[in-house]
């Protein structure tokens, strides 16, 4: 019985993860105001970062981050999932987040943590860049 409820767990996560890296990608993508953006390498987050863009700086506050490393993680995030991803409007944006959000386990925390920490920090972002997110 212990084992099966562990394998359903572990497919739990191979079920959810990529709806949550997808979601994560989005989220990214609205805040950069690139919605159509398609690209197997990104550097956007990274030249925000360089620039002590306020908005990036306002998202790692808020998130516990240094700012170069949320640069890269946010550009990690695109690099691995930008060809997948099917940005919708801004109102689908917000139902998949709190459908989603409240799905996230420990152990799919583990297999994604950088998109994990994104989703989770979704009105963080909203706040960081008010213009991208209306």
């Amino acid at each position: 019985m212990e084992q099966e409820l562990v394998e359903v767990k572990q497919r739990e996560v191979v079920a959810w993860q990529p709806r949550v890296c997808n979601l994560a990608a989005q989220i990214l993508l609205h805040a950069c105001g690139k919605q159509q953006f398609r690209t197997t390498i990104s550097d956007y987050f990274a030249k925000l970062a360089a620039a002590n863009d306020s908005g990036l700086q306002q998202a790692a506050a808020g998130m516990g981050m240094q700012l170069a490393q949320l640069g890269a993680e946010a550009d990690d995030v695109l690099t691995r999932r930008n060809v997948l991803v099917h940005p919708g409007s801004l109102e689908s944006l917000e139902v998949e987040v709190n459908a989603v959000r409240s799905c996230i386990t420990t152990l799919l925390e583990q297999a994604c943590r950088q998109e994990c920490r994104i989703v989770r920090a979704y009105e963080i972002f909203k706040g960081a860049f008010p213009e991208r997110f209306k």
